[in-house]
């Protein structure tokens, strides 16, 4: 037989480990995994005060942020959309430049969700 290197021997690397909740430590049970665990309120108006109290030095900041987050959204179901409109309203008439106004408006789509 040959020695047991580093990672080798009996168990292999973890050494014959029963895995996280071998004797006990930190067995999940279904306290611990259930979403109907009240840890505290959904909305508390002294923590959003709080909050805001921190945020109004950078509001110009903060707004562009929530402007950025609704336009990345826009983008997420405007893509979509364009692909339906191309199907329906450009490929089925036949019409190819109609095709092409979907194409364009598709990249431009595609640049504002890049930007956002």
């Amino acid at each position: 037989m040959r020695a047991a290197g580093p990672g080798g021997g009996v168990g292999g690397m973890m050494g014959g480990m029963r895995g996280i909740g071998a004797h006990g430590m930190n067995v999940a049970n279904m306290d611990s995994l259930s979403d109907e665990t009240i840890v505290g309120a959904a909305y508390d108006h002294k923590v959003v005060v709080r909050l805001m109290t921190y945020i109004w030095p950078y509001k110009r900041d903060a707004l562009i942020s929530v402007l950025a987050v609704l336009l990345y959204t826009l983008g997420n179901v405007a893509i979509p959309w364009l692909v339906m409109k191309g199907i329906v309203w450009a490929i089925e008439p036949g019409d190819v430049s109609r095709l092409h106004i979907i194409g364009l408006l598709f990249a431009g789509v595609t640049v504002l969700h890049f930007g956002a």
